[in-house]
């Protein structure tokens, strides 16, 4: 009668190694994938801070319709901000003028690099009409 004791009780401790073991796994697991999600979102934030970033560096410059037709000619897309770091992210800026005089697309990009690679992209877009006060 006393071996059938020790031998459930082994049984016993077995099983509830094996299940802490299960929850320690499934924790980690969990963990893990709650980081890595974390990471994603804050490099797409800091990517569309970025990109925000470079649509008011954009109004800073105070250009006019007039300003962008002479830079590229009507309908053609031209790079306004060339690849400008900040912090540790990336931006760019191109606009092109619209179908409607005085007016004008802008689009900001913002991303994140590991090394060549891009790892976080966002784009801010936004339309510009120039008022001439006569």
């Amino acid at each position: 009668m006393n071996h059938k004791k020790k031998g459930m009780t082994l049984i016993v401790t077995l099983a509830a190694m094996s299940l802490v073991t299960m929850i320690a796994v499934l924790l980690f697991t969990m963990v893990r994938d709650d980081m890595a999600i974390a990471g994603n979102y804050r490099r797409h934030v800091v990517a569309k801070q970025a990109a925000r970033s470079g649509l008011d560096h954009f109004k800073s410059l105070n250009l006019h319709y007039h300003n962008i037709v002479d830079q590229g000619g009507e309908g053609r897309e031209i790079e306004i901000i060339p690849l400008t770091k900040v912090g540790k992210a990336w931006y760019k800026v191109r606009a092109k003028t619209a179908a409607e005089e005085d007016t004008f697309s802008v689009i900001s990009e913002g991303f994140m690099k590991k090394g060549d690679r891009i790892i976080s992209y966002s784009e801010v877009a936004a339309t510009f009409i120039t008022f001439y006060d006569e």
